[in-house]
């Protein structure tokens, strides 16, 4: 099939040259293809679960937050031994209203210890806990009484900065979030 385009030349077949609908139907399908071909399922090395120690802390109390990172992959892949809040575990609390609950204190840049990474094989997990509110005093800053919602995420962003002390195991370049979870501040009366 050819398509004729009456502005051009006496035959109306643009002065001799043809298009082929054959060649744009073909342009047109190869275009809508590429856009709805659907991503590949990103596969993560790592998951990421969080809980807090119980299900309610007193309002002056420590609350204090279990993670953990489980290899998922076949391969050997870095993780922590312990919680380094706002360096490599990063923190989303929500209130009851949705409304971030934000942190108090010194964000304190440090060196790692050795023995703080440790390098996970296939199936091994790790899970360690910190406090999130030195009761009240430090850390995140509770509106007082009520539900609140917890997310975290881990990451080892830059990968390259940790290859030296990975020992050949896996770096995961992207973050990994948790599941959410939930816990609640109640008065020491209502425990």
């Amino acid at each position: 099939m050819w398509i004729r385009n009456s502005n051009h030349g006496h035959d109306g077949y643009c002065n001799g040259s043809v298009v082929r609908t054959e060649v744009f139907v073909s342009v047109i399908l190869l275009l809508c293809s590429s856009l709805t071909v659907a991503q590949p399922h990103e596969r993560r090395e790592l998951s990421f679960q969080i809980k807090p120690t119980k299900p309610a802390f007193g309002v002056n109390e420590d609350i204090t937050i279990e993670f953990s990172l489980k290899n998922t992959s076949t391969r050997r892949v870095l993780a922590t031994r312990e919680a380094s809040l706002h360096d490599l575990i990063y923190l989303e609390i929500l209130d009851e209203r949705g409304e971030r609950i934000p942190w108090r204190g010194k964000i304190v840049s440090r060196g790692y210890p050795s023995g703080f990474f440790v390098v996970l094989e296939p199936s091994q997990s790790t899970t360690f806990r910190s406090v999130i509110s030195h009761s009240g005093v430090s850390g995140y800053q509770f509106h007082g009484v009520g539900a609140y919602r917890i997310r975290a995420q881990f990451s080892l962003a830059p990968n390259g900065y940790f290859l030296p002390v990975a020992k050949g195991a896996v770096v995961e370049d992207k973050p990994v979030k948790s599941n959410w979870t939930q816990f609640s501040l109640v008065t020491s009366d209502s425990k």
